[in-house]
Order: C-alpha cells, then structure tokens, then sequence
C-alpha cells in the first residue's frame, strides 16, 4: 500500500486527474459510438420507429445549441442560434431530432478551427417544408468526396481529425432519421470555406402513419383546462407540485470559472437533476434569458462577474428574486460569509466540500421550495411570516393578493388586468407565480376568490348564491364545481360543517 501511495505521489494526483477525465471523456464518446451503431443498425433493418408528437421546436432545438455553448467558449467559437420564431408549433420525434442535430453539431465543432462561426438557422420559407441548417467556417468538403459524404463507413483522409472518433456511420444515420420524419437534408461546402448541412422538415401530421404518432405531448398534459375537465383537488395538486418541483424535474444552473470542478459538479448532479452551467457571472445572466433554474450554485471568486455580484444582481431583481442561490466559497472567514448572506444567499458551501454535504443542501433547498408551495395553497396569508421569500416576492404575493381582494366583485378582472395593474407582462406574472406558488396567474386568482368565499360561508351568514357574486362568480353552477375542486366538498356541504 505504502509503495503504491509513493508511486501515485511521484506521478502527481494532479495527472492522475487529468488521465481519468481522458479515459472519463473518452468512454462517453465510445458509449456514444456504441449507440449510433446501434441505432444505425435499427434503422437498417427497418425495426427503429418514429414517436411524433406535437411540441415547440425551437425549444428543442435551443436545448441542443445550449448544450454546444461550453465547447464554443473553450474553442472561442462564435456560436450563434437564430430563428424566425421562438414558438414553433411542430410535430416531430424529440429524440430523433436531438441526435440528428448532435451529430452535424459535432461535425461542425470538429472541424472548426478556433475562434471560428458556427451558426444554426431556422426558416419557414412558405412552402411544405421548415428549413433548419447548421453552418460553419470549418475546413469545408473537397469537391471528389461530396458525394459519398451520406455513405455509411465512409471516412475521406482529407478531412478526417485524429482527435475525434468515428466510425463513419454519423452523417447515414443522420440522414436516415431525417428521412424517417418524410423530411430531407443536403448540404452545400467549400473546402478551406466551410460547410452547411440544411435539414428539410415536412409541416403538419399528415405524412405520418398513426402508428408513428403520440398524443401524449407534455404541452398538452400541462394545458390548464377548464374547470369541468379538472380531476378532483387532491389528484390535481400532487400532479403539479410533483411537476414541478421533483428532483427529477428541478432544473439547476452551475456557474463556476473552474472547468475541472464545472464538469464534477455537473456530472455528479446530473442523475438528479436538468443542469446547465455557465462560467462566470455574466455568462449566467446571458443563460437566465432561455433557462429557468430551480436553483443557482455559484462560486464566488470568477473573472468578469463574481459570484457576489451575481447574486446581488438575481435578488435585486423581480424576475429572478425568487431563485435560490447556493454560494461555494474557498473563503472561511466570517466577513466573506457574511457578505455572501448581505448579498442574499440562501446557502453556503465552503470549499473543499463533502458532496454528500453539497448535495443535502441542494435538497433541502428545494425540499423549502415544495413546503412553501404547499403551505401556501392552504392558507395565502402564510407568505406573511414566511422567511424564505425575499422582500420582492413577498411584496409581489402580498400585493397581487391586493389587487385581487380589491377587485373580488368584478366578474371580468383578468390576468391583463391584474398584471397592468401590478406593472409586469403577463408572461412575467405567469412565470413569477409557477415559481413561487407553483400556481399560473388564472388559477391564483381564482384560489383567492374561493378562499374568500370560504371565510364567508364559515360565518353563516351569507347563502352559497350571495357568496357567488360577492366574489365575482356570475354562474352558480360554475361557482359550485370550482368550490368543489378546491375544497374536496361542495359550497353547501363546507357551510354545513362549518356551522
């Protein structure tokens, strides 16, 4: 043991790192290869299968770019990501288009020298076809090979990088799960100019069989309904808190200068949870336009932004005020402690950390997060005593509250309305809510009329039809199966026990 403990210090733990991520890096990409064989030879025998369903494409394929932009900055590649629309309604198989896109991606960043362009571009050109290219400045295609480029197994001299692994099957897989979609790609290149792969997708559904088709999009499942297709309160309830805030699903954004620690942190939560990272301040803020996180673990030491910064930047801020931060310092002094919760830190970790440490904290902080949301559903004054919240969330809460009890009698106060009358975009309200309350804005403003009307029919002094109105319920019937969502018993019963 004492021989092998010798041995390693002689080599330096620091190369034994570095030797582990190569074999770490290096096994990824043979799993990779593994699966495109895999699923080339699927596809060869006609036994892969399309899943199509409706969804908004550009989400999908912002997700794929995002998932490029670390590779960009390491290689100071201009990476950027342009579209007609930010909402494109589509019907495609979600997995298939990530691994059409992964692949010319990764042969763009491949042979892009750095300090290159990478662009990815979606057009509607107005016929039967969405055109979605990737291009880049790369070393381009000699003219003699161009036409076997879709061959399978095929791999030119002149363009193959040593530093890379192939197996010659990328570009016929990718044009076989384009085909698959009934859709086509074709490219155009310029040796020493570079190279642009456009991808053809057919609009509609109607040239896919049924079988190749699934209704079951998350966007559906998450549509808010009307209140008669609502599932009883108990069912519906778990169904969005678990939705939103289960380890599974809670999205979590890591921003660290450090690309060793970066990758730890990111690879060790992961399982857990969607990660994104992002290397200093400024680039987090950037990433915060298209991520939404559930939670923020930030250094405090990085270039261009720190994380002290960063943190006074989200919690000043009414769109990002109610983002919990997590701060890992290699700082131990009270001082540097202090200033991190001044600058309104929910959580410390001091460096070197405990992973089990830095992950018990991530969930309890988001453990806090589900309390909050539950205990708030049961009684809106909650955020009052609430420390948890910062002083902007608690004003939004307090003062949409506000808002909706001044205006409780008008049958017509709106989302429009009540977020003109607050001052965000209605966009901004929804998001804000879903955050803190795991609530849209319809559906608080309806929490707080039923839970005022419940306080008056606990008085006995009101009859359910005078309840209706004095809350701003013109219809009776609606009213009382609204009444009955929210509180498991209908208007009449919940007076009765009350009595």
């Amino acid at each position: 043991m004492q021989s092998l403990i010798k041995n390693l210090e002689k080599m330096g733990f620091e190369k034994i790192k570095q030797k582990n991520l190569i074999i770490f890096r290096n096994a990824k990409m043979l799993l990779r290869l593994i699966n495109q064989l895999m699923d080339f030879r699927k596809l060869e025998q006609e036994k892969m299968t399309l899943k199509a369903c409706r969804g908004n494409l550009y989400l999908s394929l912002k997700e794929i770019f995002e998932s490029f932009e670390e590779i960009a900055y390491q290689k100071e590649i201009e990476f950027t990501f342009k579209s007609y629309s930010r909402n494109i309604e589509f019907w495609y198989d979600a997995e298939k288009i990530e691994k059409i896109f992964y692949n010319l991606l990764s042969n763009a960043f491949n042979y892009t020298r750095n300090c290159g362009l990478i662009q990815i571009t979606i057009k509607d050109p107005g016929n039967e076809f969405l055109e979605i290219s990737v291009s880049d400045t790369g070393i381009g295609i000699p003219d003699h090979i161009k036409e076997h480029i879709f061959e399978r197994f095929y791999q030119a001299k002149e363009i193959r990088n040593k530093d890379v692994g192939s197996t010659g099957i990328g570009l016929a897989l990718t044009k076989g799960l384009v085909e698959l979609h009934k859709g086509k790609i074709d490219f155009t290149s310029k040796k020493g100019a570079g190279t642009k792969f456009t991808v053809f997708l057919r609009k509609g559904e109607n040239h896919f069989e049924e079988c190749e088709k699934t209704r079951d999009s998350l966007e559906e499942i998450l549509h808010e309904r009307e209140i008669p297709d609502l599932p009883p309160q108990n069912q519906r309830k778990e169904f969005e808190i678990h939705h939103l805030s289960s380890e599974k699903q809670a999205k979590v954004l890591v921003v660290e200068d450090n690309m060793d620690l970066r990758n730890f942190l990111q690879d060790s939560l992961e399982d857990l949870y969607h990660v994104q990272t992002a290397v200093d301040g400024k680039d987090a803020l950037a990433y915060l336009q298209w991520f939404e996180p559930d939670l923020l673990i930030s250094d405090i030491k990085m270039p261009r932004m720190d994380g002290i910064k960063l943190c006074k930047r989200l919690k000043n801020n009414e769109n990002t005020s109610h983002i919990p931060i997590m701060m890992l310092t290699s700082a131990t002094s009270e001082e540097a402690h202090i200033e991190g919760y001044e600058a309104g830190a929910d959580a410390y970790v001091p460096k070197p950390f405990s992973l089990d440490v830095l992950m018990a904290q991530v969930k309890a902080l988001l453990r806090r997060k589900d309390e909050f949301r539950k205990e708030y559903r049961k009684d809106i004054e909650f955020v009052l005593e609430d420390d948890s919240l910062t002083l902007l969330d608690k004003k939004l809460l307090r003062r949409t509250r506000e808002l909706i009890e001044q205006n409780i009698m008008d049958p017509d106060y709106s989302v429009l309305k009540l977020a003109g009358d607050y001052g965000l975009s209605q966009d901004n309200l929804n998001k804000k809510l879903k955050a803190l309350i795991g609530m849209t804005a319809k559906s608080y403003i309806r929490s707080v009329k039923l839970k005022r009307a419940a306080r008056l029919l606990a008085t006995g002094r009101y009859t359910v039809a005078e309840v209706t109105y004095d809350v701003g319920f013109s219809d009776l019937k609606y009213f009382r199966k609204a009444f009955k969502n929210e509180f498991d018993v209908s208007p009449s019963e919940f007076k009765s026990l009350k009595a």
